[in-house]
C-alpha cells in the first residue's frame, strides 16, 4: 500500500478558466471543416463549477437530509469532507462497505473499508481473490448488483459519505442497511422539482449565490461565437432540467446564452 493511501488522484485545478482552457480555432480548425454540427454536454463542459464549493454543497446537503430526516446518528454531521479520498470510478461494495478500486481486468487493487482502514494487498486477495472481481462482468455491463458505482463530479461527495455511514455502523456493530435512506436522500437533494420548489440545501444554496459554484465562461462563450461565425451549427445537451440550466447557463455565458446555440 502506499505510505499515504487515497483512492483519489488528486481535485481538480481550481484556477478561473482563462483562453488556454479552450482549444484553439486554427489548431483544431481542420478537424471541425468537415463537421454541420457540434453537440456540447453542459454540466461540467461548457458550465465549469467550482469544485471544492460544489463538492461541500453536495457533501453537507445529503448528510443533514440522513440526519434530520432520516434519524442517522448526528456524529455524521462532525465527519470532515476528505477531498484526497474522494475520486470518481470509486465501487462501493453494499455487502462489505469497502470502497474499490479496479485493474483494466477487474481485479481489485485498492481496497478501505470506511475510511481509514485500508486493506492490505494479501488482505485484498484473500478477500476478493486473485482474479476480476465477482460482480464485475455486472459492472461493466451497466447492470444493478450489490455496488454503486461513482461516476461523476456530483457523485463524488457519495464516496465519503458511505464511507463515514460504514464507519459509524461498525462502531455500533450494526449492518448496512441504510441503501434505502442514502437514495432517498439522493432524490430529495437531486430530484428536478427541488429547484423549483427551493428545496433541501443543494439548490437554494447555488441559486442565492451562483457565482460561488460556478466559474464565469467568457472565453469559452468567445470560441463558440467563432464557431458560429465558420457557419457551424451548435448544439446544447443536458440531464439537468431546464429551470437549474437556465440558471448555470446565464451564470456561465450571461443572459444572451440562448444566441449561441441553434434550435
Amino acid at each position: 500500500m502506499p505510505e499515504n493511501p487515497s483512492l483519489s488522484a488528486g481535485v481538480p485545478g481550481e484556477a478561473p478558466a482563462r483562453m488556454a482552457d479552450t482549444p484553439s480555432l486554427d489548431k483544431i480548425g481542420a478537424r471541425l471543416e468537415g463537421l454541420d454540427a457540434l453537440i456540447f454536454d453542459m454540466d461540467h463542459t461548457l458550465a465549469k463549477y467550482k469544485v471544492r464549493p460544489i463538492y461541500a454543497l453536495i457533501y453537507s446537503s445529503i448528510t443533514e437530509y440522513l440526519v434530520e430526516e432520516r434519524d442517522f446518528p448526528r456524529e455524521l454531521l462532525g465527519v470532515p469532507f476528505d477531498h484526497a479520498f474522494a475520486a470518481k470510478g470509486v465501487i462501493f461494495d453494499t455487502t462489505t462497505g469497502d470502497m474499490l478500486k479496479f485493474s483494466d481486468k477487474g481485479k481489485v487493487v485498492q481496497a478501505c473499508h470506511g475510511r481509514k482502514s485500508w486493506l492490505s494487498k494479501h488482505e485484498i486477495e484473500h478477500k476478493y481473490g486473485g482474479g476480476a472481481w465477482a460482480h464485475f462482468e455486472l459492472l461493466r455491463s451497466l447492470k444493478k448488483g450489490p455496488f454503486i458505482a461513482f461516476h461523476t463530479y456530483f457523485d463524488v461527495p457519495s464516496v465519503c459519505i458511505l464511507a463515514a455511514m460504514v464507519d459509524i455502523r461498525d462502531a455500533k456493530g450494526g449492518n448496512y442497511d441504510f441503501m434505502g435512506d442514502f437514495f432517498d436522500a439522493l432524490e430529495h437533494t437531486f430530484n428536478y422539482t427541488a429547484f423549483a420548489k427551493q428545496r433541501g440545501g443543494f439548490f437554494p444554496a447555488i441559486t442565492a449565490r451562483p457565482q460561488d459554484f460556478l466559474y464565469r465562461r467568457d472565453a469559452v462563450k468567445g470560441w463558440l461565437e467563432a464557431l458560429r461565425l465558420r457557419g457551424k451549427r451548435l448544439l446544447l445537451v443536458t440531464n439537468s432540467h431546464v429551470d437549474f440550466s437556465e440558471l448555470v447557463m446565464q451564470t456561465a455565458f450571461g443572459k444572451g446564452w440562448r444566441a449561441l446555440f441553434d434550435g
